[in-house]
């Protein structure tokens, strides 16, 4: 009991924690990245980041009218023509009164046919068997109306006879007149001003029907009608479906909130690159530039210089952050790949580094 007993136990502790201190503490290894990064091919360099997009950039297809999709012709991943029909609007009310315009028509095309032949082989002779019959009851009233004189001069007829027999003639003579005008109307044929008429009605449902087919090709949605054209390059009319939107059921709206169909060039693809602003006066045109896909650093892909887009803007900021600041501009600059490659995809960021010449000291 007389030995300190809590002496003793401080001790042996801080002797356990000095051994335990220079026991552990060994070199450490150099650990590997996981994913080896990118580097530089040039001793001297630009980097920047770019991402993937097509010669035409993107094009957001919509439609001219709202309404439900009745009809997906075209899957992600397709290549589709020049003015290639991409999908279907319901258009049934549409149809329907395109068949009521088309009806309208062959009733006035059909009265047209009609007024242009007459007249009628077939009415000529009953007009003019008008006219024969109108003859001959003339002569039969004139017969007896001058009879009438005769005897109203003998003083055997009546004033009252005489007249009634005047009166019988000059309705035949009336008759005769009306059958002669009806026999020359039939023969006249039809009125230049109907056929106006009817001619202008024609071109009033053909108008009508034109709107109708209008409308109707405005519920079908079709991918446009060319393509990139590029320098001594023919055009092209080769789109790639990027994304689709909207399948058969669901509503289309004007305008939009997002586009129905999102199509590409098929040709070769193209990187923008923003250059910092910091960097722009060590930037030059046309120098050998490289891309290196995010998380393989050991692809590489040769670019060839396109174009400088001469408007400074600023930098877009990629992490999704609301609270990121961004106070940096930069240059953009369009690149395209020198070998075409399936493992390339629009909207893909690539890290790339673009060599500078070496300049003389002044």
């Amino acid at each position: 009991m007389k030995i300190p007993i809590i002496p003793v136990i401080a001790l042996a502790a801080i002797t356990f924690a000095v051994y335990h201190v220079m026991t552990s503490q060994g070199p450490t290894s150099q650990a590997e990245p996981p994913i080896e990064p990118a580097r530089s091919p040039y001793a001297s360099k630009l980097a920047g980041a770019g991402i993937v997009e097509s010669r035409t950039e993107n094009i957001e297809i919509a439609a001219d009218v709202s309404g439900v999709v009745s009809e997906l012709l075209i899957s992600e991943g397709e290549k589709v023509d020049a003015n290639q029909l991409l999908l279907k609007l319901d258009a049934r009310d549409v149809q329907a009164e395109l068949k009521i315009h088309e009806a309208a028509l062959k009733n006035v095309l059909a009265q047209y046919q009609r007024l242009e032949r007459m007249p009628r082989a077939e009415e000529v002779p009953p007009a003019k068997a008008d006219v024969t019959e109108a003859e001959a009851e003339v002569r039969q009233a004139q017969d007896a109306y001058e009879r009438q004189q005769k005897l109203n001069r003998e003083k055997i007829g009546t004033d009252e006879e005489l007249i009634t027999a005047r009166s019988q003639l000059e309705v035949a003579q009336a008759k005769l007149e009306k059958a002669k005008a009806d026999y020359q109307l039939v023969i006249a044929g039809t009125w230049e001003e109907d056929l106006l008429v009817t001619e202008s009605q024609v071109e009033q449902m053909r108008a009508e029907i034109q709107k109708t087919q209008t409308e109707l090709a405005r519920h079908e949605v079709r991918a446009p009608t060319s393509g990139f054209l590029a320098e001594n390059d023919e055009k092209k009319s080769v789109w790639e479906v990027l994304q689709i939107n909207r399948r058969p059921g669901e509503y289309v709206g004007t305008p939009s909130v997002e586009a129905i169909i999102i199509l590409a060039d098929a040709g070769p693809r193209r990187i923008r690159v923003d250059i910092d602003e910091h960097d722009l006066p060590r930037f030059e045109p046309n120098q050998p530039a490289i891309a290196f896909p995010r998380g393989d650093g050991k692809t590489s892909y040769p670019l060839k210089f396109v174009r400088v887009e001469p408007y400074v803007v600023p930098k877009r900021s990629l992490t999704g952050d609301n609270a990121d600041r961004v106070d940096t501009r930069v240059l953009q600059v369009i690149y395209e790949f020198e070998k075409s490659n399936s493992k390339i995809y629009v909207g893909q960021q690539m890290d790339v580094y673009i060599e500078l010449s070496e300049k003389p000291d002044k």
